[in-house]
């Protein structure tokens, strides 16, 4: 696959700050059925402020930590057998389930400044331990009051300001897109917005952002701005309207925002976890169903180079269908694996051309990576039952790194799910294990074997014969897929039953069950 010229991304054009009026009398009727990807502490808290003050909502970084993964933190040192050693404590958080949404202001000030506030771990006991509420005429705003306290980041404003601002592309106009924002703004999840006072007027010019107003040191401006593409992402498909949302100035977090026109009006339908917003989005069919993913790639850029390289490929559903298990995200970014990306990274990353099948279709794209960042080793991602996953090259073919061991653990669990007679759990953790070691035919054996248990032949028929493509030799794969074969149209006469039991009386005359497949061989119609 090759990049598309210019108009096919998130092509920046220019910044425009909006004018807009009230923005949630604009942004009426029902609301949409938005899925939320990569879901929160801190996108509950909000939502619940939006809906008692009725403004949108904003925070900043860490603001809310409930749902937060657990974390080591440093503790004073102490004295062990006469030597000072350092102290960690690993912290867990509340899930987000635990975070009730109060009905009133008070109520969301008292559980921000008790709950909430004991969860930011603060090391010094005599720092402020609460957490600030701001308001503007249509946004409300949360961040910790120890931001405030002397440092080179510290923020001295007294006043927030935070205007949206919009970046033209090419497929949508910019009154269009101003017209749209309302509704994104209502729908989807803000990314947390980090002030910065530490910018000179010329690291801003350098930059490419706004001017501050000269002398303007108690009040600071904040807001996310916006890259909007419109395009179809097959024929005679709706209209999709994609956004970019990136917290300005520093630009560190983005989400993607996905909604799509219907009958005349457009809907938002979900947005992605936070990302990193340095970037620009492709559209390819890069799992073969005729229809364009969003591919959105990144990176992070130092004095001297930019590494590594990011990409996230979502469906249209929003499905982040190159999420990693191992999950690194830098400590520049303000997510974790709980409500970011986990994105393929390396050194270099590229989606290698589809292979072409019967009829002008064509298959998954691979992605080849150089210097895979989990490892340092150069690496190719295949796309294994809807998800891409690292494979490395070895004597029987190709299996996942380190995940061998997880699917045969797996594969046991299965096997415990089919003695408790449970065949639908069972097919699932059989499929799982073979998308983790794609090259051993006992995991596809087994999930066809429990589909036939659960009278799912079709597709039992199809797993076993994916099991019979990596190990043609396995028997008693041929015996299984001739059982479901028997299964669909007893009556009939059956050939291709027929072809699988004597293929697995040729692997395997001196079986054990040899004499049964030979009475269903006789009992076949049409036997001679």
């Amino acid at each position: 696959m090759h990049r598309a010229p210019c108009n096919n991304f998130l092509c920046f054009l220019a910044i425009h700050a909006l004018a807009l009026g009230p923005l949630l009398a604009q942004a009426g009727g029902s609301p949409a059925p938005v899925k939320h990807y990569g879901y929160s502490g801190q996108d509950k808290m909000l939502e619940c402020m939006r809906q008692v003050f009725g403004k949108y909502a904003a925070g900043f970084p860490g603001t809310v930590l409930y749902g937060h993964p657990s974390t080591l933190i440093g503790r004073p040192p102490r004295v062990v057998n006469g030597r000072w050693e350092p102290v960690t404590e690993r912290v867990t958080y509340p899930p987000v389930a635990d975070l009730q949404c109060p009905s009133t202001r008070d109520g969301i000030a008292r559980l921000l400044n008790s709950d909430a506030a004991k969860l930011l771990l603060l090391v010094n006991p005599e720092q402020p331990q609460d957490i600030r509420i701001f308001e503007t005429a249509q946004w409300v705003y949360i961040i910790p009051a120890v931001e405030f306290i002397p440092s080179p980041f510290q923020q001295r404003w007294k006043r927030i300001k935070i205007e949206p601002k919009i970046a033209s592309v090419d497929n949508i106009s910019q009154a269009e897109a101003q017209g749209l924002l309302p509704e994104i703004l209502k729908f989807a999840r803000t990314v947390p917005l980090a002030p910065s006072q530490a910018l000179s007027p010329a690291d801003l010019a350098a930059n490419g952002m706004p001017q501050r107003t000269p002398g303007a040191d108690d009040e600071v401006e904040v807001g996310p701005y916006f890259r909007f593409y419109k395009a179809k992402l097959q024929p005679n498909a709706p209209d999709s309207v994609v956004a970019l949302m990136e917290d300005w100035p520093s630009g560190t977090a983005g989400r993607i925002i996905y909604g799509e026109m219907r009958d005349g009006k457009y809907q938002v339908l979900w947005d992605s976890p936070l990302l990193n917003g340095h970037g620009d989005l492709n559209l390819a069919d890069v799992n073969g169903d005729g229809r364009d993913e969003l591919l959105w790639s990144s990176e992070t850029c130092g004095v001297r180079n930019c590494f590594p390289v990011e990409l996230v490929i979502f469906d249209r559903e929003g499905r982040e269908i190159t999420r990693q298990t191992k999950c690194v995200i830098g400590p520049v970014y303000p997510f974790n694996e709980t409500d970011g990306v986990c994105p393929i990274s390396g050194e270099k990353v590229t989606v290698v051309d589809a292979p072409l099948l019967a009829q002008g279709k064509h298959g998954p794209a691979e992605i080849a990576v150089k210097s895979w960042e989990v490892d340092g080793k150069d690496r190719v991602f295949k796309l294994i039952n809807g998800t891409y996953i690292p494979l490395e090259r070895n004597t029987r073919g190709e299996s996942p790194l380190t995940y061998v061991q997880d699917a045969a653990n797996l594969n046991e669990d299965g096997m415990m799910l089919m003695r408790e007679r449970k065949y639908t759990d069972a097919k699932e953790t059989f499929i799982k294990a073979a998308g983790l070691d794609p090259s051993n035919a006992l995991y596809p054996n087994n999930a066809g074997f429990a589909y036939y248990k659960s009278g799912d032949y079709y597709f039992a028929i199809e797993w076993l014969g994916k099991a019979i493509q990596i190990d043609p030799k396995r028997a008693i794969a041929y015996l299984n897929r001739g059982d479901a074969f028997a299964k669909l149209d007893p009556d009939d006469n059956n050939s291709m039953a027929r072809k699988d039991y004597e293929k697995f009386l040729e692997l395997a005359p001196d079986s054990k069950v040899a004499p049964d497949v030979r009475k269903k061989l006789d009992a076949l119609p049409g036997a001679p």
